[in-house]
């Protein structure tokens, strides 16, 4: 498992750690955005650090959609970003922050007692079915075990659809983030799992 080697990392506190976090996916985003409309199609890789000296034992990820399927109809428009917006501030995000931080381009770390009582009472039949391929007919894999610490999903560069991602180890607590993870352009992300956990869960 990859590991974050700064000598003041023991000593910096999660507020910071999660601040190191969201800048390093506030750059690579602000970068994709910037060729947006020459893409098509792309990958979105995520790589998993951790604290100096420590492993993450059987690391794993997750994709909750969280595009509300009532609003599939408007796809493509700005009408439909305003709608899921509103739904999110329900839930993460105040409306102005989910909405003009462009979630579907920058990423949001998401409070764990917000993700995870939104996944809670999570029903996947309300939401967006993620599909890809030419035809966008094929189911994608919302679940995976994370081999050489990163992972990655296809991306399609209109592809707005939120998700809230959900990172953890057996020894490490859960990390959720919000973003539209398989929309833009190729970008690469660091995630960093900071908040031990003992006895490691099983």
């Amino acid at each position: 498992m990859r590991q974050v080697f700064t000598p003041s990392c023991v000593q910096i506190g999660m507020k910071n750690l999660i601040f190191l976090f969201v800048v390093s996916f506030s750059f690579a985003a602000a970068g994709s955005n910037s060729y947006a409309q020459y893409c098509g199609q792309g990958t979105n890789e995520i790589n998993i650090y951790v604290r100096n000296g420590l492993n993450a034992v059987n690391p794993q990820y997750r994709l909750y959609p969280a595009s509300p399927i009532r609003y599939k109809n408007e796809n493509g428009t700005i009408r439909k970003l305003e709608f899921v917006a509103e739904y999110l501030s329900t839930t993460f995000y105040p409306f102005d922050e989910v909405y003009f931080s462009r979630w579907w381009i920058r990423p949001k770390v998401v409070r764990t007692d917000h993700a995870e009582k939104f996944i809670k009472a999570y029903d996947p039949t309300m939401f967006e079915r993620p599909t890809v391929g030419v035809y966008r007919e094929e189911p994608v894999a919302l679940t995976g075990k994370i081999i050489r610490d990163s992972f990655s999903f296809r991306t399609y560069e209109t592809d707005d659809v939120p998700y809230l991602l959900k990172v953890w180890a057996d020894n490490y607590e859960p990390v959720y983030v919000l973003e539209a993870f398989r929309g833009g352009c190729s970008r690469k992300y660091d995630l960093l799992l900071s908040k031990y956990r003992w006895p490691p869960s099983r």
